[in-house]
């Protein structure tokens, strides 16, 4: 049976890396959209480069 535990152990292990590799490829994913905008709001009107934060 300690095998059967250790299995299930890693198969949970495995599934929270899928979610956190989720997470952050969201998160990567929606920073990258947020600079391309920024990029595109900076290119439209240089001005407005002063009122967008970081």
């Amino acid at each position: 049976m300690n095998w059967v535990r250790i299995n299930m152990s890693n198969i949970s292990k495995k599934k929270n890396e899928k979610r956190f590799l989720k997470k952050e490829t969201r998160k990567i994913k929606y920073t990258n959209l947020w600079f391309d905008l920024k990029n595109h709001l900076n290119n439209i009107s240089p001005w407005l480069k002063l009122g967008i934060p970081d």
